[in-house]
């Protein structure tokens, strides 16, 4: 990497500890840059900037803690690798010794290198990491109490979640996808510190965390607790950073603001295309855009859905992801698309819809099986909706027999998909209670977003009750598809139905509600769950 002259092409214009000490402006701005990347979690990126930031000035100590910083765990990466964890405890120690050479340095600093003797305490790989990630967040604990800054109260509720995700820990117990228990101690703990630093300051990586710690509460009712910090993220334009961008639709996605999240989205998208094209590494950008398809749907976008369904597969093709969801869940979020907005023939026409040997990740076995579950369930509802039953009921056998090539983390998906297939193939008894059955899958999961299964379940269930004129119990679907997703217009108008059908007053209320959240979609709405309508 040339690092001659600064390069960074985007960020905000926070400055974490208001600069460090190094005579080096370029050093400088390569450790700004570093921070910021490892903000938006692009550890890649950010090492890059700190290798530089260690290059402008060797002599300086913060360059070697960021480097420590970039290669450590974080979120999304609980634990490190064996490299990782002896690099940095390498840096740690780099930056420990270039400290005790050093003429000045702030306290700041002098808490911020020796907390990182606490997180990386040996080069022994065997070390217990979750042990380490507490030793370091008791570190912070002590320190925020005896200094006021908002930066080591940020990096210290950072730590906090750092400690659950070592420990494979949820931020809640029992956090399903439409309810959550009580927090976890460190839960209380992180949301305290990043509640103190937010009524001070729009810190970014405050902002970011806080988003990921309140996106899993109750959708649209305990989940609003984080969209001002959504909001504030979202104004504060890092632009390029994919997956800064990206966060605030987290929250959007939970609310009910389906064309936030399309725009947040469209954003990143933009930044990863960037970065890609710059030759440098975006950070997620297949979760990105798998974000951006699910709102579009939501949102009545098909077009804007199915173009970005259809990158979904360029991305894979171009290699440089490694992130959620794989190859065997996105490559087929096409195949999601067309069978929400009822598009029989586009999904049939689509000759590319299995998964190429080329761009599956090498010791990813079972990616082509899971891809081939959702390929055969959707030829199979394509099939039926075209009149072919008995070619959908050949890909309802093919379907039943990927299911036990699947790997583990995929059969309770590939459980709802045979089980939906097999409801549309079925008479009317049995439709019922195969379509209950993947709706009380899909509600007993535990949170994720977007959501493993990108159908409603609860929709097609209320869709399938109408139709028997079981208005109440449609009505009750559709009241859980609300809660799943709120404010969308499948739901409204499946619940308004279902009013009428039961002679309720208030139905032409739910539908205007329904109008008023379909008006920026492109398709006339037909109903709820086209694939049983």
């Amino acid at each position: 990497m040339n690092c001659s002259a600064p390069f960074n092409p985007f960020m905000g214009s926070y400055q974490f500890l208001s600069g460090i000490t190094t005579p080096s402006a370029n050093a400088q701005h390569f450790f700004q840059q570093g921070v910021d990347h490892q903000f938006g979690f692009n550890q890649a990126e950010s090492q890059k900037s700190f290798a530089c930031c260690m290059e402008a000035d060797p002599a300086a100590p913060m360059c070697h803690w960021g480097m420590a910083y970039a290669l450590g765990p974080f979120l999304n990466k609980g634990q490190c690798g064996e490299d990782e964890w002896e690099r940095a405890n390498f840096h740690a120690s780099a930056a420990a010794d270039l400290l005790s050479q050093a003429d000045s340095f702030t306290r700041e600093e002098e808490i911020l290198v020796g907390s990182f003797l606490a997180r990386f305490p040996s080069g022994d790989f065997e070390y217990n990491q979750t042990t380490a990630s507490m030793a370091y967040r008791d570190f912070l604990k002590g320190a925020v109490e005896e200094v006021d800054s908002l930066d080591l109260l940020s990096l210290y509720g950072e730590a906090e979640m750092d400690v659950m995700a070592s420990a494979g820990a949820a931020y809640y117990h029992d956090s399903l996808q439409l309810t959550h228990g009580a927090a976890r101690p460190e839960a209380e703990a992180a949301i305290a510190a990043f509640q103190t630093v937010l009524r001070a300051a729009d810190h970014p990586l405050a902002l970011h965390l806080y988003i990921h710690i309140t996106e899993p509460l109750s959708p649209g009712v305990d989940a609003s607790a984080g969209e001002a910090a959504a909001d504030a993220l979202r104004l504060l334009n890092f632009t390029g950073s994919g997956h800064m961008e990206h966060m605030p639709g987290h929250l959007f996605l939970r609310v009910g603001r389906y064309a936030d999240v399309v725009r947040n989205n469209e954003l990143a998208a933009r930044a990863d295309d960037e970065y890609s094209g710059a030759g440098h590494l975006p950070y997620g950008p297949a979760h990105n855009t798998f974000f951006l398809v699910a709102a579009a749907c939501l949102d009545g976008q098909y077009e804007e859905a199915a173009r970005f369904g259809q990158k979904m597969r360029d991305i894979y093709r171009r290699g440089d992801v490694g992130d959620s969801p794989g190859v065997e869940e996105g490559w087929n979020a096409l195949t999601y698309v067309h069978v929400r907005f009822g598009k029989w023939q586009e999904l049939l026409d689509d000759a590319d819809d299995v998964v190429p040997e080329d761009v599956v990740p090498e010791g990813v076995e079972e990616a082509r099986s899971y891809a081939a579950a959702l390929r055969h369930f959707g030829r199979g509802v394509a099939l039926f909706k075209t009149g072919e039953a008995e070619a959908a009921g050949e890909e309802l056998e093919m379907l039943a027999e990927v299911e036990g090539e699947v790997a583990e983390k995929y059969a309770d998906r590939t459980r709802v998909a045979r089980l939906m297939l097999g409801a549309l193939l079925a008479d009317e008894g049995d439709r019922e209670d195969m379509a209950r059955a993947a709706a009380e899958e899909t509600n007993s999961w535990a949170y994720n977003s977007p959501p493993h299964w990108a159908l409603s379940t609860n929709d097609c269930l209320g869709q399938v009750l109408g139709a028997a004129g079981a208005a109440g119990g449609a009505e009750d679907a559709f009241d859980l598809g609300l809660k799943e997703y709120p404010d969308q217009s499948w739901s409204y108008f499946g619940k308004a139905d279902a009013m009428e059908m039961a002679g309720q007053e208030g139905a032409e209320d739910v539908r205007k509600m329904g109008r008023d959240t379909w008006e920026r979609s492109d398709q006339a709405f037909v109903a709820p769950c086209l694939m049983f309508a």
